[in-house]
């Protein structure tokens, strides 16, 4: 499930609302569905005692937005990739982190090509490697320009020379979606490796670590 808790504000998932998807997908009947959050935690928790399950909760925000999504059994497991460290998880939960670094230049280069094609992109290597190193390693960023050269039907040399524009970098990087646009991301401060956190500089390439990711396996749960 993906919690937007980096959306628009109001946007991110309720754990209430989302214990409600998961259940009803588990197969409980909406008229069986708790109202009150503890009561529906509780019934996914006992749903989920004796079964294998991966539940993947992606950009979640905070910790309490996911603490409640958790089932207690040793045999579930639980990814969650957020930008914020969720160190409430580690400190309660014996989550274990994983932060994610920056993508290299060379799989940058990789993510340009499997979106644009191989051929366009090595037509077009200098420009190529003036996009991978204006969107610093930061896949959303690179995905953004990819899909700008791709809707646009532009040369990847001026969707380059658009991130070289000195105040027009982010403007670039707007994909027309709250959700898929850079400068919703570099709003949101991140925790990167050794707790340092890293802000996006105006004017300056887009040095965001995409974020610590959470995975929370046995033993977990309450």
């Amino acid at each position: 499930m993906n919690l937007k808790g980096f959306g628009p504000a109001g946007d991110a998932v309720d754990p209430r609302d989302a214990l409600a998807t998961f259940l009803e997908a588990l197969g409980v009947p909406p008229r069986r569905i708790p109202e009150d959050l503890p009561a529906r935690a509780a019934l996914y928790r006992t749903i989920l005692a004796d079964k294998r399950v991966l539940i993947v909760l992606d950009n979640a925000g905070q910790a309490d937005q996911v603490t409640p999504l958790l089932p207690a059994a040793p045999s579930c497991a639980v990814l969650v990739t957020s930008r914020n460290a969720l160190t409430g998880l580690i400190a309660t939960e014996a989550a274990a982190a994983l932060p994610l670094g920056l993508l290299r230049p060379g799989q940058a280069r990789e993510l340009l090509a499997a979106r644009l094609g191989a051929a366009r992109v090595a037509a077009e290597r200098e420009a190529a490697d003036a996009i991978v190193a204006r969107c610093a390693g930061l896949p959303l960023a690179l995905g953004i320009a990819a899909a700008h050269a791709a809707a646009h039907a532009t040369t990847l040399a001026a969707v380059a020379a658009r991130l070289a524009g000195r105040g027009r970098r982010l403007d670039t990087l707007d994909a027309g979606d709250p959700a898929a646009d850079a400068r919703t991301a570099s709003a949101t401060p991140a925790i990167g490796q050794g707790g340092t956190r890293t802000r996006y500089a105006p004017n300056s390439p887009p040095s965001l670590d995409p974020g610590p990711a959470v995975r929370a396996g046995p033993p977990l749960g309450r």
